[in-house]
């Protein structure tokens, strides 16, 4: 399933590398997808006989570095106001610094010396479904701030009454 999210994002990025610019798409969820295939990746090698999650999560790390990459080439070049939020490509690189480079090689660091034996896979599973549930979550509770203030009058007449 992981291979088809990174496939279906292949027109966006297709349109962003024919137009040389990056519009109004936001980096950070694909930021956070690439830190959660590195973290999955170094699950897989960790776990025994977990081959196949490091391969699947291996592929969705190379399609997310693309993507990524794409964003710092085209991101729309600093404004002439020099604030963190108008620099685009700024933002990118900071996130990758801190997130992909930072937190992973924390990950790393921290569960190679301070965590052995199957403990260790244990903890690296549990910050990776940590992981999977923000990044999965986060768009469905954007979704339901946007919906729930259309749609409260409708529950408070009808829906709530019928139950």
């Amino acid at each position: 399933m992981f291979c088809v999210l990174s496939i279906s994002r292949s027109k966006t990025f297709w349109r962003i590398a024919r137009s040389r610019s990056t519009e109004d798409f936001e980096s950070a969820p694909y930021v956070v997808t690439l830190l959660g295939s590195a973290l999955w990746v170094y699950y897989g090698v960790t776990k025994p006989g977990g081959l196949l999650v490091a391969t699947v999560n291996g592929v969705g790390v190379v399609m997310e570095a693309v993507y990524v990459t794409l964003f710092l080439l085209f991101a729309a070049p600093p404004l002439r106001v020099r604030t963190f939020v108008a620099c685009s490509k700024a933002k990118t690189a900071v996130l990758v610094a801190a997130l992909d480079v930072g937190f992973l090689g924390a990950v790393v660091l921290v569960t190679s010396l301070a965590v052995h034996g199957s403990l260790r896979v244990m903890v690296i599973g549990a910050v990776c479904a940590c992981l999977n549930v923000f990044m999965y979550g986060s768009p469905l509770a954007a979704m339901v701030s946007w919906i729930l203030p259309y749609s409260s009058s409708k529950f408070a007449n009808h829906e709530l009454v019928t139950i």
